[in-house]
C-alpha cells in the first residue's frame, strides 16, 4: 500500500533550486546581478511579511555564489542582535563565524576579539602586519612621540618667553621695570617669581592649543 503523502505544509526556508515552488530564484539572481556588479560597501534590505520567502532568497543566493571562491558567506540573525549592544554581537558573530569557516587564522581571530573586549573599534585596514596584534607599536612611532614631546616642550618654552616679553614691554611703557630687557628678562636678579608663574601659563596655553588626536592601537 503506498504511503499517503502529508496534507501539511513545511514552512521552512528552502536551500535549493528544486525546492522552489515560488519562483524565489528569480529574485535570487536578481541579487545576484546587483552584488556583483558592486564595486562599493553594499547592503540590501527584503522587506515582507513572515514567511513571504526572505530567507529562502538569501539561502538562494547563497547557493549561487558558493562555488565562487572570491565571495565569502556568513549567515547571521539580526533578531538575535538587537538592543544597546547589537553592533558589537554583530561583530562578534562576524568573527565567529569567520572562525568556523576557516577564513581567519585562530591568532587573527583572537587578536580582533581583544579588540572588542577592550572596547576600542577599528574602522581603517591596519596598515602594517604587525598592527594586527594589540598592544604592540612600530618602532618609528618612538622617535615620532619623542619628537611630539620635544616640540611640545619648545613651544611651552617659547610661549613662556613670548608672555615674559610682552610684560616687559608693557612694563616699560608705564615706566616700570626700565633696567630689564625685554629679550633677556629671565636673566634678570629676581626673575624667577615671574618665570614660574609665566611657565604655568605657557603650559595651559600649549595644552589648549595642541590638537587632540585619539588613536587606537587596535
Amino acid at each position: 500500500m503506498a504511503r499517503r503523502r502529508s496534507w501539511i505544509i513545511e514552512d521552512s526556508a528552502i536551500n535549493s533550486s528544486d525546492q522552489d515552488r515560488f519562483d524565489h530564484r528569480s529574485v535570487s539572481r536578481e541579487l545576484l546581478e546587483i552584488v556583483r556588479g558592486s564595486t562599493q560597501p553594499l547592503a540590501v534590505g527584503l522587506l515582507g511579511p513572515f514567511g513571504s520567502g526572505k530567507s529562502s532568497v538569501v539561502r538562494l543566493l547563497a547557493d549561487e555564489l558558493k562555488g565562487d571562491r572570491s565571495w565569502a558567506i556568513l549567515h547571521l540573525s539580526a533578531e538575535r542582535h538587537s538592543g544597546s549592544a547589537r553592533a558589537r554581537g554583530l561583530l562578534y558573530s562576524c568573527l565567529d563565524e569567520a572562525l568556523r569557516q576557516n577564513l581567519i587564522t585562530q591568532g587573527r581571530w583572537e587578536s580582533e576579539r581583544a579588540c572588542l573586549d577592550g572596547g576600542r573599534q577599528r574602522t581603517a585596514s591596519r596598515p602594517t602586519a604587525n598592527a594586527d596584534k594589540p598592544g604592540r607599536m612600530r618602532w618609528i612611532s618612538y622617535p615620532a612621540a619623542a619628537a611630539v614631546a620635544l616640540g611640545w616642550l619648545l613651544a611651552s618654552l617659547a610661549t613662556m618667553w613670548l608672555l615674559g616679553t610682552l610684560v616687559v614691554t608693557f612694563g616699560h611703557i608705564f615706566g616700570l621695570g626700565a633696567g630689564v630687557s625685554a629679550w633677556t628678562w629671565f636673566a634678570a636678579p629676581g626673575a624667577r617669581p615671574v618665570t614660574t608663574a609665566l611657565s604655568g601659563a605657557a603650559v595651559v596655553a600649549c595644552v589648549l592649543g595642541l590638537p587632540r588626536t585619539v588613536r587606537s592601537p587596535c
